[in-house]
């Protein structure tokens, strides 16, 4: 049908040009500017044209159905902590407040996700377009999905014994995926970080450690070697594509010196992309969170550009935001997905799209039936994003002629490769208008020698009648 054709509720025009200027970016610091080496030419170039990726957050804390690491949180008493099943609890004192983390940390004795498939996962990644992976190896909670030296609280010392990051590691890059490592080095079961006596702890403030490490520097400079091993260790024995650095909030006067780092983990993969994120001197790209994926859609993309940052911006598949596995999960449509992603694909972005799977290691069958519906989508449609970069203006409205009514659509969206424009509006139900009108697709906006040759709809295989004018794309 024609609804099939245009998945989801997507208009794409593939258009032919005879010539237009691209946006190139500068990344968000020159590289002579740097303490330490920038990111390669290459490293640059594959995550440019990569577009889609696929977070994944996932530990024994799905045995509860909670987020990673949060329901350990208790700034101040009173205070209200998740339990399991998404269960509210109320801590008011530092003797309950034990007994739920210990509730908490304990959940690895029992962790045995015996159906847990990378390769099944990887194959439904590659087919819903999804170009790098980004795998949480180690969360605040200080769970190690990887096999580590540094800590027993660790993937092999649980009932499933196994090193779960090697594993994914191997599935999706056999797939053609590249491998992405999460790494929080704020890690709250570390008493170097967080201090367990509850008189002499300071109150909790986000990811911060609870003492004031300038008054203990033997404590926090020890902190930081076990932070720097584990690192070390990801680089040398997982060579991963992207290092993806959160919660590095330290004092600025004691920072983490991670990208003391980042050397040795150029040398093990020339082609590594590394971030902190929100601060910290190693910043390959900008990441923002899944509050900001609407702002894609006015001034982010515009503000990013004008900045020359490269950005990506990461967001869950279910909708109240949990980044862990949540057996309650509603989940975005595949149109909302493909709309965000195609909002900040336009503006020059990467979209990181997160899905964690169950205790039992299989990701919902519900969200799966999402992302097959975006593979669809992308068997006819993925030229449109990757590889791409954007056109100025990156977005503006359009009107659609049903003849005899007009409708006015909120936005269209442009990406081009080479001498091919791709032009993707949103449609409002399975009926093609009989014509589009596209006002800012003209010279005065894209460039004199701008000239169109061909004018087709993407999955059709055929022209359609066209005419460009002084009031623009018709």
């Amino acid at each position: 049908s024609d609804f099939d054709k245009m998945a989801v509720g997507l208009l794409l025009l593939l258009c032919t040009v005879s010539a237009l200027g691209q946006t190139q970016y500068n990344w968000p610091y020159p590289q002579s500017n740097w303490p330490y080496s920038g990111p390669s030419a290459s490293a640059k170039k594959w995550y440019d044209e990569a577009k889609f990726g696929l977070f994944i957050h996932w530990g024994p804390i799905s045995q509860w159905g909670d987020d990673l690491s949060w329901p350990l949180y208790c700034p101040e008493f009173p205070c209200q902590v998740q339990s399991v099943n998404h269960t509210l609890i109320n801590i008011t004192t530092i003797d309950q407040l034990a007994l739920h983390r210990k509730a908490y940390w304990n959940l690895a004795n029992t962790f045995n996700p015996t159906k847990f498939n990378p390769q099944n996962m990887a194959r439904i990644a590659k087919r819903a377009g999804f170009k790098y992976v980004v795998f949480v190896t180690e969360h605040c909670d200080g769970f190690c999905n990887y096999n580590t030296s540094y800590s027993q609280y660790n993937s092999l010392n649980t009932p499933y014994g196994k090193d779960i990051f090697a594993m994914i590691s191997e599935a999706f890059r056999a797939e053609g995926i590249r491998i992405g490592a999460y790494y929080c080095p704020s890690l709250w079961n570390n008493p170097n970080y967080w201090i367990p006596d509850p008189l002499t702890a300071m109150p909790q403030q986000g990811c911060q450690p609870n003492y004031a490490p300038q008054n203990n520097l033997v404590q926090w400079k020890t902190y930081l070697k076990h932070i720097h091993n584990q690192i070390r260790e990801l680089a040398e024995n997982y060579k991963p594509d992207v290092f993806w650095i959160d919660c590095q909030n330290a004092p600025p006067a004691l920072d983490l010196q991670i990208e003391s780092l980042a050397p040795l983990a150029r040398r093990m993969n020339p082609d590594v992309m590394i971030t902190q994120r929100w601060v910290g001197l190693i910043q390959d790209f900008i990441t923002m969170d899944d509050q900001t994926v609407n702002m894609t859609r006015n001034i982010l993309g515009l503000a990013g550009m004008t900045a020359g940052a490269k950005f990506e911006v990461c967001t869950t598949m279910g909708t109240d935001g949990q980044w862990g596995y949540n057996p309650y999960a509603n989940y975005k449509s595949a149109r909302r997905i493909i709309l965000d992603l195609i909002s900040v694909v336009s503006k020059g972005g990467n979209y990181l799209l997160n899905l964690g799977p169950g205790p039992d290691g299989l990701w919902d069958e519900k969200a799966i039936e999402i992302l097959e519906t975006v593979s669809s989508w992308m068997e006819i449609n993925s030229d449109a994003i990757f590889g791409t970069q954007p056109v100025f203006p990156f977005q503006y409205s359009v009107t659609t002629s049903f003849l005899p009514t007009y409708q006015t659509f909120p936005d269209f969206f442009l990406t081009m490769k080479e001498k091919t424009m791709y032009v993707m509006m949103p449609s409002m139900d399975d009926v093609l208008p009989e014509w589009v009108i596209f006002p800012w697709l003209r010279p005065d906006l894209l460039g004199e020698d701008v000239n169109f040759t061909s004018v087709d709809l993407m999955g059709y295989g055929s022209n359609v009648e066209w005419r460009q004018t002084h009031g623009g794309l018709e």
